[in-house]
């Protein structure tokens, strides 16, 4: 599916927007034109909506990956800064220790962060809505003081992803400790970037209610992520193709792909030997696959619905990580049969429609079960793709978000 909304239907909207709405500042480290991850997906069509009853400034970073195509949306009024900086990765263990920033927050240069928004103040005057893309950029409230309404949107709740980083290795392994110090870092620092916010955007009630427990007195509010309706929808071809769609320079559909490939694929492979694994987005391409595996990295694509369309289910093994799962709803769109860990499904009223399973051979059968053609997974094709115009097109969500800031 093409998530990218077309750009003269963006800046016709915005327009519209400039004469009379207020004005929003809308800073944000995922604004890519080719929108290959989720992040970007929510941030593109948030702001979007946003233009419908605000005039939008967009402050985004200059690049999120290196060879990622950078074009202007959602507002003419685009301003590029490299605020957003690579990750080093891996730091030595007593830098991990001794060092002074939390993961999550060390990919933001806030000093240069702060003076572009203060060359934007200075430019265009001051803004009746701040609205920072997670919690990393709006770590600038810590050296900085707006007026203005201040929103943070949580695109993920970084405390719960570090903790099972931790809960994952042994007490008795130094990592363990290296993760919980890490852990204590974002604690402290995410609930003092939380505590600037004068609204909380979640994408799941579970986490909403995880995070009340520890901040107080600050609405916080479930904006749920959404997805476009496409032009076509799926139908049983026949085919043996299993497809995973993700970003997989993101961790965590890093994690799962791995899970798939050694404890899954193969009892899949034993059972039905003319399967195959499509392994469709950023990064994949590295991955080291056996051969004669079955198993092909495809790599990222324009137009999803071809992937979807000649495949006979999609599978979320997602085993860590927060928010809930754009590539879900994607795929519950088309209507495709779908079998997701549970975690992969969270966040997601699915009713029922897709099959989750989380241990390995649960996983397995849950997809033999979709090659098999077996009829009660094929009823509920149907129903998924129901649920998705009934609560979660960008249009229900954009108007939830605009509710919200009307008040």
């Amino acid at each position: 599916m093409n998530n990218i909304i077309p750009q003269d239907e963006i800046s016709s909207v915005a327009g519209s927007a400039l004469t009379s709405y207020r004005k929003l500042l809308y800073v944000t480290p995922f604004h890519d034109s080719k929108l290959h991850s989720g992040a970007a997906i929510r941030s593109h069509n948030l702001c979007r909506e946003l233009a419908r009853q605000f005039q939008v400034t967009v402050l985004a970073a200059t690049e999120t990956h290196n060879d990622v195509e950078i074009s202007e949306s959602c507002d003419a009024n685009v301003i590029r800064s490299p605020f957003f900086k690579p990750v080093k990765r891996n730091k030595s263990m007593m830098l991990r220790i001794l060092g002074k920033s939390a993961p999550g927050f060390s990919a933001i240069d806030v000093d240069l962060l702060k003076c572009e928004i203060d060359k934007i103040w200075e430019k265009e005057g001051s803004f009746d809505v701040l609205y920072f893309v997670t919690q990393m950029t709006a770590s600038v409230l810590l050296i900085a003081n707006y007026t203005g309404r201040i929103i943070i949107d949580m695109y993920d709740y970084y405390l719960p992803i570090a903790l099972r980083k931790c809960e994952s290795v042994p007490k008795h392994k130094l990592y363990h400790w290296v993760y919980r110090i890490e852990a204590n870092k974002t604690a402290v620092m995410e609930n003092n970037v939380l505590r600037c916010a004068d609204d909380i955007l979640i994408p799941t009630e579970e986490e909403a209610d995880k995070l009340r427990l520890s901040i107080k007195n600050i609405p916080i509010h479930v904006i749920e992520n959404g997805t476009i309706i496409p032009e076509c929808h799926w139908q049983d071809q026949g085919s043996s193709n299993v497809l995973f769609v993700g970003n997989f320079t993101y961790g965590p559909n890093m994690e799962g792909l791995q899970w798939v490939l050694e404890k899954v694929w193969p009892s899949i492979r034993h059972a039905l030997p003319d399967s195959c694994l499509r392994i469709v987005g950023k990064g994949c391409e590295y991955v080291k696959i056996p051969r004669d595996s079955g198993v092909i990295a495809v790599g990222p694509v324009d137009d999803l619905s071809r992937e979807y369309i000649s495949a006979s289910c999609c599978i979320i093994p997602i085993l860590n990580g927060g928010g809930s799962r754009l590539k879900l709803l994607e795929a519950m769109a088309y209507g495709i049969p779908i079998v997701s860990t549970t975690l992969g499904a969270s966040g997601i009223r699915h009713e029922g429609s897709i099959i989750t399973a989380d241990s390995s051979e649960d996983f397995s059968n849950g997809i033999i079960a979709c090659l098999g053609k077996e009829n009660n997974v094929l009823a509920h094709c149907q129903r998924a793709a129901e649920i998705i115009l009934r609560l979660y097109t960008w249009d229900k969500i954009g108007g939830k978000l605009r509710r919200i800031l009307q008040t």
